[in-house]
């Protein structure tokens, strides 16, 4: 018995550590309005669940002048501000505060948003 528990525990710490530790990852909804923290020199994961294209527009809030964002698609196809990209493609943009970025996932698609600046800043973003 004490070493199914021990088992159990050892697997059970081990489910919460990774989830602790892994990068932040997000599933975007259609007609939603969310505010995504992007932590500073960590990648954040977008996925699209659906089976349509998902749309999403951002304001950028940040205290900081200027921040440098890069946009990476994982998996299918995205685009950001109407420039379109597939899997391994990557786009750096320099943001500033309260600058409007838009973003398309396609179905099953995973896009990587990555804050390079010193600070959090908030993706304020509005899907349909």
């Amino acid at each position: 018995m004490q070493k199914r528990m021990r088992f159990f525990l050892l697997g059970l710490g081990c489910l919460f550590s990774a989830t602790v530790l892994s990068n932040p990852s997000y599933q975007f909804s259609s007609n939603q309005t969310s505010d995504f923290v992007l932590a500073p020199q960590t990648p954040t994961e977008f996925v699209n669940v659906f089976v349509w294209t998902i749309n999403a527009v951002c304001t950028m809030v940040t205290e900081l002048d200027t921040v440098p964002l890069s946009f990476k698609v994982i998996k299918r196809t995205g685009s950001l501000d109407g420039n379109p990209l597939s899997a391994g493609d990557q786009m750096d943009v320099t943001v500033h505060p309260m600058d409007v970025v838009r973003i398309s996932a396609s179905p099953g698609a995973r896009v990587e948003l990555t804050n390079h600046s010193t600070k959090d800043i908030i993706a304020r973003c509005y899907t349909t």
